[in-house]
């Protein structure tokens, strides 16, 4: 075991782990948000794209660390064992396992998403137009988003119509335009006497998950909360416990008598 641990492969092989984990690493920060916009999905994806294209050809930094630091034979003055043609297998599996993490990345988030969350980027701030060109910025999308999520905004909500989510889009689009996304949902929902239309939609838009990573936490709480030795639990009480522990209600705030206190 320690002859592998101090073989040239193993080490040299480590460093380019280090690399290629670090690229999905921003991946993985981003997924994990609360509240995250599929164009800073996209956006991240692009650049692990091409980190890891670049990564393909030529040393990131831990390998040009490890390359800095192997003369003959030594790293470090520590020798390492190496077998005929260690460098040549080396790379061999470092292509391998640079290639798997790109075909893993076409085939979990391909290139062409479906159409409600192209949509979805007309709320991304930082792409909006300045000027008089806002005014005209995202009406279609707004009103596709409106179509897709028609439980949300069913036809015959109260109030409801095209020119009046138009109406609530402008106003939205003068009062919110330096926003990032979440305060910007956050600022439609609070005015819900302003935004009627906008405040459930923004609701409905931010409750899509863009990763299971929701799912894993909740499955986390889960397995916190039902244990060996709670298993007579009734659904409601682990249905509130649950809640709260996902919500992260604050203690002060919650209410177990309103379950609204717990959506809140």
């Amino acid at each position: 075991m320690l002859k592998l641990v101090k073989g040239f492969h193993f080490i040299k092989f480590r460093h380019v782990l280090l690399d290629f984990l670090s690229i999905f690493r921003s991946l993985s920060e981003v997924f994990q948000k609360e509240a995250v916009l599929v164009t800073e999905v996209d956006s991240t994806l692009g650049h692990a794209y091409g980190a890891l294209e670049t990564l393909r050809h030529q040393a990131g930094p831990r390998e040009q660390e490890f390359n800095a630091g192997f003369h003959d034979g030594q790293l470090h003055g520590i020798l390492l064992a190496r077998m005929e043609m260690a460098e040549q297998r080396f790379q061999e599996d470092r292509e391998r396992a640079i290639l798997t993490g790109l075909e893993y990345l076409r085939q979990r988030w391909g290139t062409d998403g479906p159409p409600p969350l192209k949509h979805m980027e007309v709320l991304d701030t930082m792409a909006w137009p300045g000027g008089a060109h806002l005014a005209r910025f995202g009406n279609d999308d707004i009103l596709s988003l409106a179509r897709y999520f028609d439980l949300s905004l069913p036809t015959g909500y109260s109030g409801y119509s095209e020119e009046a989510l138009q109406e609530e889009w402008l106003g939205l689009k003068a009062s919110a335009q330096n926003l990032p996304f979440p305060e910007l949902c956050q600022s439609a929902q609070a005015q819900q006497h302003r935004f009627p239309l906008l405040s459930r939609l923004t609701a409905a838009v931010i409750c899509v998950p863009i990763s299971n990573s929701c799912c894993e936490r909740g499955c986390r709480a889960m397995s916190r909360i039902r244990t060996n030795e709670r298993t007579k639990l009734s659904s409601e009480v682990l249905n509130t416990l649950m809640m709260a522990a996902v919500t992260r209600v604050a203690v002060t705030e919650y209410d177990p008598q309103l379950p609204s206190s717990i959506s809140t």
